[in-house]
């Protein structure tokens, strides 16, 4: 597992640095997918990865509704 792990950094470094980047930015939403990604990009830019918490809830922005930037506070 964890050279399937160095493996996917590796890849991901690559991907950001052929774009001109220097980090990455990853949606949260608690689910196992995103969670993992967040790991991954935590590691492979340490400094430089963000990872931002996605409403959830019963919301209609949680159920397919409008992007984040259309969401109501607290919605």
């Amino acid at each position: 597992m964890e050279r399937l792990a160095d493996y996917l950094i590796a890849w991901l470094r690559e991907q950001v640095e052929s774009a001109g980047l220097r980090g990455a930015v990853v949606g949260v939403s608690g689910g196992v997918d995103s969670a993992v990604v967040a790991f991954l990009l935590q590691r492979a830019f340490p400094k430089t990865a963000l990872g931002l918490i996605l409403p959830a809830g019963s919301g209609r922005c949680s159920r397919g509704g409008p992007g984040l930037r259309d969401c109501p506070r607290g919605d």
